[in-house]
């Protein structure tokens, strides 16, 4: 009975004593016909209960998963409801309270209840979803009620979730070089890696989006299904780093974030420019500093910052970024334009900026 709540609707209850009520009066008229009724609504009431109080083997086990774990925002994505059970006794209805919100948005939850008639066996119901912005989305089967089949007692289990990952839109974004306004590394920046042979192999590993025909190992793909990749110590191009403060108060201006951030990345991988992002985790209360070599790395990272970005004042973030890492070239991503003279507009959508150093 770990994590399960035995419950009892009293009005319910009350109901039926009311009915047991009746059946002992009516007793008088006809011994043995009433007498019958009464031993069965006896049953139907004790049986169920006994079931249901004995503990877990007779009673459902409940899942809920999302069946893609990234979608694109407006897209529908489907949230299947996964109900097993074993058990000999048939339960006549299974009530469920669903809740949705997106993480940077908790006290605002939608709700809604189903009910269902589950048998024995294995039974699975889709809901489709489609979010307007990007971010985390929770799903939430709150509460799940087993009742008997009188619908007097029932048992209220522990809540199940699934996540959806909604990805921001991409918007077209040209880069070159001199529209970053960069010169060459090594008489302006200091490249924190100094020392590594960058046409050192780090690892071989399976192929991703947007990982350059050039660093595929051949030979050896060759002999593999798979297309093999070599990962170098370093990748050769021009070192980017884009820090991102995170400093956004609602749901359109996540999305206007992300959006910039999604297409000014994508361009640059389009274009073969390496580059790292920046940002202050939660969880660790510290800088994060990740190299980007393809999408799929890509996708990977702004997945992570949903969970983990811990909004921080642009002055802050690029003292800390100064103080650690060093100098790069710093794009700083950003609601507010940091300083007069130290930063010029690179890309803008609507109230997000990226800051480029000069």
């Amino acid at each position: 009975m770990k994590g399960k709540k035995f419950r009892i609707k009293i009005h319910k209850l009350v109901i039926y004593i009311l009915l047991l009520a009746l059946l002992i009066f009516l007793f008088w008229f006809n011994h043995r016909r009433v007498l019958l009724i009464f031993i069965a609504a006896q049953l139907m009431t004790l049986i169920p209960t006994i079931f249901l109080i004995r503990g877990s083997i007779n009673t459902p086990e409940f899942s809920i998963r999302m069946l893609k774990d990234e979608q694109p925002i407006g897209e529908r994505n489907g949230c299947v409801t996964r109900l097993s059970s074993n058990s000999i006794y048939p339960f006549s209805r299974i009530e469920m309270k669903y809740v949705v919100y997106h993480s940077f948005e908790e006290n605002n939850k939608h709700s809604f209840r189903d009910y269902f008639s589950f048998l024995k066996g294995v039974k699975e119901y889709t809901y489709n979803f489609s979010f307007d912005y990007c971010g985390i989305y929770h799903i939430i089967a709150e509460e799940i009620r087993v009742y008997d089949m009188l619908g007097i007692v029932y048992i209220l289990l522990p809540p199940v979730e699934a996540h959806a990952a909604v990805m921001p839109n991409q918007h077209e974004v040209r880069v070159s070089d001199e529209k970053l306004a960069l010169k060459p590394l090594e008489e302006d920046f200091t490249d924190p890696t100094k020392g590594f042979d960058v046409s050192e192999i780090k690892e071989l590993r399976e192929y991703r989006d947007g990982d350059k025909l050039s660093q595929v190992h051949w030979k050896l793909s060759t002999k593999s299904e798979d297309l093999i990749v070599k990962e170098y110590e370093r990748q050769a191009g021009t070192c980017i780093v884009i820090s991102c403060t995170g400093d956004f108060k609602t749901l359109t201006e996540i999305n206007e974030y992300f959006e910039l951030l999604n297409s000014f990345g994508r361009a640059l991988i389009k274009e073969q420019y390496y580059f790292e992002l920046v940002y202050l985790d939660k969880e660790e209360q510290s800088l994060v500093r990740i190299s980007i070599n393809n999408t799929y790395d890509f996708d990977l990272t702004i997945h992570n910052m949903y969970y983990k970005l811990l909004p921080v004042s642009a002055e802050e973030l690029v003292e800390y970024y100064s103080e650690n890492f060093g100098r790069s070239k710093l794009f700083l991503l950003s609601k507010h334009e940091p300083g007069e003279g130290n930063y010029r507009v690179v890309e803008s959508f609507r109230n997000f900026a990226l800051y480029s150093e000069i």
